[in-house]
């Protein structure tokens, strides 16, 4: 939605890192044993919003979460360093990420 509202690529990339440490964080308190209360205290969100994101989170191995941290940071480098151009290194992330 953010790439057809033609949002920047550092708004779109910024989002998509947001999520993912979104999803990192949750998998982290379930494996420590936090209850979905405690994540929801973490997070700062409400309870209602944060069961949608655990529910999702549910769907994410920690390996699949660490490789797109992985993606995300290159994406961002090679974007900031004039390596690959904003929207097709946009394009070929959210691609990847799609997999």
């Amino acid at each position: 939605d953010l790439y057809e509202q033609k949002k920047h690529s550092t708004e779109i990339l910024g989002y998509l890192a947001w999520y993912i440490r979104i999803m990192q964080k949750i998998v982290f308190c379930k494996k420590q044993g936090t209850s979905d209360i405690g994540i929801s205290q973490e997070l700062g969100y409400s309870p209602g919003y944060t069961n949608r994101l655990i529910n999702q989170a549910r769907e994410y191995p920690p390996k699949k979460i660490k490789k797109w941290v992985t993606l995300i940071l290159e994406t961002d480098t090679g974007i900031k360093t004039g390596k690959i151009e904003a929207g097709l290194g946009i394009e070929m992330l959210v691609a990847t990420l799609m997999k």
